[in-house]
C-alpha cells in the first residue's frame, strides 16, 4: 500500500497531472449528463443500431468514391425537389408522414426490434411495412437508373 501511496504522491507533484485531475473533477457533471443521455439508448438497444450504422457509414465511405457520393447526393437532392414539386395526394401523404408524425415514428422505433431472420420475417408480414418497402424499392429503382451516366451502365 505504501508503494502505491508514494506513486500517487509523486504523480500529484506534477503540475500537469494536477491540472488534468482538476479538469476531470470539474467535468464530472458533464460526464454524468452524457452517461444519463446514453443510458436509454443502451437500454432500448438503439446504441447497437447506432454503432452498426456508424460501421456501415465507414464501410460505405471506404467503398464509394468521392464522385459516386457526389452523384448520389445530387440525385437525392434532385429527387427531393421533384417530390416537393409534385402535388399528387400520395406523395403529399408521404411528405406529411415524414414531417408531421415524428412521435409516432419514435414509438415505432422503440417497439420494433429485429433480432434475427425470424423477427425480420414477422415484421415483413405487416401490411404497412410492405407498402413502405414498395415505395422504397420504387425510389431505389429510379435512383439506380439515373445514378450513373449512360456510358457506365
Amino acid at each position: 500500500m505504501t508503494r502505491e501511496r508514494n506513486l500517487v504522491d509523486k504523480l500529484l507533484e506534477n503540475e500537469e497531472v494536477n491540472r488534468e485531475v482538476e479538469r476531470f473533477i470539474n467535468n464530472l457533471k458533464v460526464f454524468n449528463d452524457v452517461m444519463e443521455s446514453i443510458k436509454p439508448l443502451v437500454e432500448t438497444g438503439a446504441m447497437e443500431t447506432l454503432v452498426g450504422l456508424g460501421y456501415l457509414g465507414e464501410t460505405l465511405k471506404a467503398i464509394l468514391s468521392e464522385e459516386m457520393i457526389s452523384s448520389f447526393s445530387k440525385l437525392g437532392t434532385d429527387a427531393l425537389e421533384l417530390i416537393a414539386l409534385t402535388r399528387k395526394e400520395n406523395i403529399q401523404r408521404i411528405l406529411s408522414a415524414l414531417a408531421d408524425h415524428q412521435m409516432e415514428f419514435e414509438e415505432e422505433v422503440k417497439k420494433t426490434k429485429v433480432t434475427g431472420l425470424l423477427s425480420l420475417m414477422k415484421i415483413l408480414r405487416d401490411e404497412d411495412v410492405r407498402r413502405g418497402l414498395e415505395v422504397l424499392i420504387a425510389y431505389l429503382k429510379i435512383l439506380g437508373r439515373y445514378a450513373y451516366p449512360e456510358d457506365k451502365k
